[in-house]
């Protein structure tokens, strides 16, 4: 099963069993710290500012990963950092909505093996929803990076970063039908249907690589 260790409210010697029981039991603001590998059979729900680090373990999901905002709203202006591990799902990884901020570190990976209804390693979604990637990102079955083109789902900003890894090997890598801005300033973007397909917003490039594999373009999710 493993442990949790929250950094003030539990020790390395009496850790929580479970993430979410961390995640509740962490006041805004505060750092999550695993102390081994970790399985989970649903989504963990985060309604707050907070770090989890993944001390170089493994957070491994039967199902969905990291719930920022889709089942509980976070804070106005919350900010969740997922640092040094691996984060591993069956269907999405992480679900960034309702104006929450997530900010992946050069030394963490989410990936996500997901064909159910083209869920995407990270979705990011609704008016100020923003991510910031440092890290590596892998989906392969569906988009790595997607958002949705329905009206509440617009607003959203998509940062790339030096030295982040996007991939897809099924779909696009990046799949952005959302307003407001999806900004590459580095990083390797590689897909099999297309390294990023746009259908709304702003689309910024400064750096980086965008690469397609694909020989046959793939209809990308809706």
């Amino acid at each position: 099963m493993g442990c949790v260790w929250h950094c003030w409210n539990s020790t390395e010697a009496a850790p929580y069993i479970t993430l979410a029981d961390a995640v509740t039991n962490a006041a805004d603001g505060d750092t999550i710290k695993l102390l081994s590998d970790l399985s989970i059979a649903s989504a963990v729900p985060v309604d707050k500012s907070l770090t989890i680090d993944f001390g170089g373990f493994t957070v491994t999901s039967t199902q969905k990963g990291i719930d920022f905002g889709w089942l509980s709203a976070p804070g106005t202006n919350s900010v969740l950092t997922l640092k040094n591990g691996k984060l591993s799902t069956a269907n999405w990884s992480v679900w960034v909505s309702n104006g929450g901020q997530l900010d992946v570190a050069a030394d963490m990976t989410i990936e996500t093996t997901s064909s159910y209804n083209n869920r995407p390693a990270i979705h990011v979604g609704n008016p100020g929803s923003v991510l910031n990637l440092y890290g590596t990102v892998t989906s392969f079955e569906s988009a790595a990076i997607s958002g949705n083109g329905s009206a509440n789902e617009a607003g959203v900003t998509v940062n790339i970063y030096d030295g982040a890894v996007v991939t897809s090997t099924a779909s696009a890598a990046i799949y952005f039908p959302n307003t407001e801005e999806l900004n590459v300033y580095g990083g390797t973007i590689t897909g099999y249907s297309a390294g990023i397909v746009i259908k709304a917003g702003t689309l910024n490039v400064s750096g980086g690589s965008v690469i397609c594999n694909g020989p046959v373009p793939r209809t990308p999710p809706s």
